[in-house]
């Protein structure tokens, strides 16, 4: 007996199609994060320590780029146009599945790659509720981030 699960799509929408769960509270879609956390948050994002962004500002920016260049990408590719493009592993044999996922939480994509103060906010409060070492560390969630790399990029890919 499972009371409940946190996973990814397509996961969710294959364990709800097949009956296996029933969907209550979920986080997936902009208003389903806000309602939940306050604000949808961050992910799939780049995580360094400072070092490293200091020693190789070219290397983040370069990836940095990259993200945001997807992002744009993402914005005008067909929903086909994505599921051509992923590795065939995503699919994961099914690409109705894989399209039905992709709807549900397409619309969560972040447009430009920025960060936003109550993101950022969000994210450290749903951490710091089960992560000693967050919580326990004193930080200000506004210096643990930088939009310097991705107002870069946004310039070039406008």
């Amino acid at each position: 007996h499972l009371d409940a699960i946190a996973n990814i799509e397509p996961t969710m929408t294959l364990l709800e199609e097949s009956g296996t769960i029933r969907i209550v509270v979920e986080t997936v879609s902009v208003k389903g994060a806000t309602a939940v956390f306050g604000s949808p948050l961050p992910a799939g994002s780049l995580y360094t320590r400072e070092e490293f962004v200091r020693s190789n500002p070219a290397t983040v920016q370069a990836l940095t780029s990259a993200m945001v260049r997807s992002l744009k990408w993402l914005q005008k590719a067909t929903a086909d146009e994505v599921a051509a493009a992923v590795p065939p592993e995503y699919l994961m044999g099914d690409r109705k599945l894989y399209l039905a996922g992709l709807r549900k939480m397409r619309e969560s994509y972040s447009k430009d790659g920025l960060y936003s103060p109550a993101a950022v906010a969000a994210q450290f409060k749903v951490l710091s509720a089960f992560e000693p070492a967050v919580r326990d560390a004193n930080l200000d969630p506004a210096g643990t981030y930088t939009n310097e790399f991705v107002n870069l990029a946004l310039k070039k890919y406008r």
